[in-house]
């Protein structure tokens, strides 16, 4: 039941296709070997901001790490481009890898809009230094690592993990649009609606996913 409904809300940000996914003691993860690496990225990037209270961060970075954050996601979009058009063949490794360069940042753009004021000061950093990026993203980088070899992973954590990560990001990416459109409505009435609002966007794609592959696969 708990693993069905794991792949159910994977399905809906990602094709699962068997060819392009992980395999941990003999289980297909949930999500394909780039939507593992975004995610594994996320969830290092999140568990690191938390573990150091940086969760209501709402200083922009210096334009320097802005940039080195941002060149991030150009690998993904130029291995998935080339991919996609058929120019070359992409691998699992450099999917998962790609994967990791965009996602281990997304926490820091999501805390940055979540909590900045056009108002107010905003003092408090998020990021302090490219030592900092480079952590999080080597970090991420050996859970990628374990997870493509397959040791010392567990396939619940690394599913649980990167499900929670996903449904996580749409929360507050909704609550951050929510918050802009009903500026009076109270914190906590905005996180219901965001829930309510990820639940069943995520739930939508995945139909819509799941239609289309019974179709067209």
């Amino acid at each position: 039941m708990i693993t069905r409904l794991l792949f159910f809300i994977g399905r809906g940000i990602c094709h699962q296709l068997p060819s392009r996914s992980f395999i941990i003691a003999g289980q297909q993860l949930p999500l394909c070997a780039r939507c593992t690496g975004i995610y594994i990225g996320v969830f290092v990037c999140l568990l690191y901001l938390w573990l150091r209270r940086r969760w209501r961060g709402n200083l922009v970075p210096s334009l320097g790490l802005v940039i080195f954050m941002a060149a991030g996601f150009i690998p993904l979009m130029l291995d998935g481009a080339t991919s996609y058009l058929g120019l070359r063949d992409s691998s699992n490794l450099l999917r998962v890898v790609t994967g990791i360069l965009m996602g281990y940042s997304l926490p820091v753009w999501i805390v940055l809009l979540k909590n900045f004021s056009i108002k107010d000061a905003n003092t408090d950093p998020i990021i302090f230094s490219y030592k900092e990026l480079c952590i999080i993203l080597l970090l991420a980088g050996g859970m990628g690592f374990f997870v493509y070899n397959d040791v010392l992973m567990n396939w619940w954590f690394v599913a649980g993990t990167c499900i929670i990560s996903i449904v996580f990001l749409y929360i507050h990416i909704a609550a951050i649009i929510i918050k802009q459109i009903f500026t009076r409505l109270r914190p906590h009435h905005v996180f219901a609606i965001a829930v309510f609002i990820a639940i069943g966007l995520l739930t939508v794609l995945s139909i819509i996913n799941r239609t289309l592959q019974t179709l067209f696969l």
